[in-house]
């Protein structure tokens, strides 16, 4: 009963707060900076957009009234040491200052975008695709590898501390907790004192041992999000964030073959080195981090680091939602003139073509939301009714865009059928037995084992119920590259799925 009136309190008391910074909005602090909009609240603080009395926009950070000394201090050094880091990966703070209520602000740059965390949640899968994973770990580990080499360690490493900007950039956010090693900013955190996140803390910073926190301590950070990222789960459990604190001070991190088995090899091992209990076992710095992050993704894509972030920048299905609703019309006729496709649309067929794409992607949402219910025995048939009914609507859509574009359709509904069906059986059959999970992470082996094999990445995208998702579409563009090592049936069986896969624009036949 006591809990229960302490947990009434507490949100007696976060409704109270949130409702004191929402009535700023409208104000002008300082007499320069209108708070146009609430963009978020915290234990410290609030996040506004705002325009200064100049016309541009910014962010303002302003901390809440009712916060100690030590908060406030902790708040006032972001500034220095954001500024410090020096790298455009780090969010600079532009100002500082003081509003007429007495409460501390600070001036940022107004990002468009969102965080990983809100990346995952918007995912069907509540988890990043495996390119995306390692582009974004490898841009967190190039700005920690500058803020360490200025003696800065973040300590707050999390999903909801990296912002991925409309552009697909990378930025590291919140500074306010970093530590600095050397000079008179190290006093500031005391020893026995804990500060971070309880789900991406090393065992070090859990058990308040200050002196032991270095560089290591943020390469299990990002060992931990990577962890998050790649499983939808953290590295350690636990029902609250005190049992999760617990077990980060007392055992290991988990296996992340034991949470998701279809991570290769490569890259598990790359994260659980970075999730060593012991600091002296994981990775020495960050940027032998990066470095070993760079060898996982030319082994397993068969690309440089570098040329698979340009192709996730350069895919509107990939960026911020701010992006995709806005792309500026270069950037698709750049990749329709490298897929060789026709750029003849009239205005209401481009407008057409773009909202039958989004609408193709739908019934692939449902897709997942039967497999997540195939494993109830009396709900299977029913799973297997509604996405086997998704996959047909994915198909009709796609064929309609086509017409829509003025382009001859790949195939006919009449060849497409005999093409399909055989695969549709095969994923039937494997579905039913339960065997589903198993299929794609053979699947997957099989391609990392020999990527130039065109039957293994078929058997990837057959794998995958031919949902249209990147790692699919990658498995479909390099069999269709390889089709002279495939029989008549499975180069129909090719040409037939060409409209889901195509998310536009139709780029595969021509690649």
């Amino acid at each position: 009963m006591q809990l229960q009136a302490a947990s009434v309190q507490v949100e007696i008391e976060r409704n109270e707060i949130a409702a004191r910074c929402a009535a700023r909005v409208g104000r002008t602090i300082r007499g320069k900076y209108r708070l146009d909009r609430l963009l978020g609240v915290g234990g410290m603080g609030a996040v506004y957009a705002a325009t200064h009395r100049n016309g541009r926009t910014f962010a303002l950070k302003i901390l809440h009234a009712d916060t100690d000394r030590q908060a406030r201090k902790s708040f006032l050094r972001e500034a220095k040491i954001a500024n410090r880091v020096d790298h455009e990966g780090a969010v600079p703070v532009i100002d500082e200052d003081v509003g007429e209520d007495r409460c501390p602000f600070l001036v940022l740059p107004l990002l468009h975008g969102e965080t990983l965390r809100a990346r995952v949640e918007r995912s069907p899968t509540r988890r990043l695709e495996l390119d995306e994973t390692l582009c974004f770990a490898w841009l967190v580990l190039d700005v920690l590898s500058a803020a360490h080499a200025k003696s800065i360690v973040h300590r707050d490493i999390k999903p909801e501390n990296l912002f991925v900007t409309a552009q697909c950039h990378l930025r590291v956010l919140d500074f306010g907790i970093a530590r600095v090693l050397e000079g008179t900013d190290a006093s500031v955190s005391r020893t026995g004192s804990i500060t971070g996140t309880p789900a991406f803390m090393a065992p070090e910073q859990v058990l308040g041992r200050v002196s032991e926190i270095d560089a290591r301590t943020d390469v299990w950070a990002v060992g931990a999000t990577m962890f998050t990222l790649l499983s939808g789960e953290y590295a350690h459990e636990g029902a609250t964030a005190n049992e999760i604190l617990v077990a980060a001070g007392s055992r290991p991190a988990r296996n992340l073959a034991d949470v998701a088995p279809e991570v290769p090899d490569s890259i598990r091992s790359l994260v659980q080195r970075a999730l060593q209990f012991e600091r002296s076992e994981r990775w020495p710095t960050a940027r032998a981090m990066q470095s070993q992050v760079e060898d996982a993704c030319a082994v397993h894509f068969g690309r440089t680091i570098q040329e698979v972030l340009s192709v996730l920048r350069s895919d509107p299905s990939r960026l911020p939602p701010s992006r995709v609703t806005a792309a500026p019309p270069a950037h698709a006729s750049d990749t329709e003139r490298l897929a060789g496709a026709s750029t003849r649309s009239l205005p209401r067929q481009a407008w057409w073509t773009k909202r039958s794409a989004s609408i193709a992607m739908d019934p692939t949402r449902t897709m997942r939301v039967g497999e997540a219910i195939v494993g109830h025995p009396r709900l299977r048939r029913a799973a297997l009714l509604v996405s086997g009914a998704s996959l047909t609507a994915t198909f009709i859509v796609a064929e309609v865009r086509l017409r829509l574009r003025g382009e001859v359709p790949v195939s006919t509904a009449v060849e497409r059928t005999p093409a399909v069906v055989p695969y549709l059986g095969q994923w039937r059959t494997a579905w039913l037995d339960g065997d589903a999970p198993l299929i794609r992470a053979e699947a997957a082996r099989a391609c990392e084992a020999n990527p130039n094999d065109a039957r293994s990445h078929l058997a990837a995208v057959v794998a995958t119920r031919f949902w249209p998702t990147p790692a699919t579409r990658k498995h479909f563009v390099d069999a269709v590259r390889r089709r002279d090592q495939l029989t008549s049936r499975e180069t129909a069986f090719l040409d037939a799925i060409a409209p889901g896969m195509t998310v536009p624009p139709d780029f595969v036949l021509a690649s």
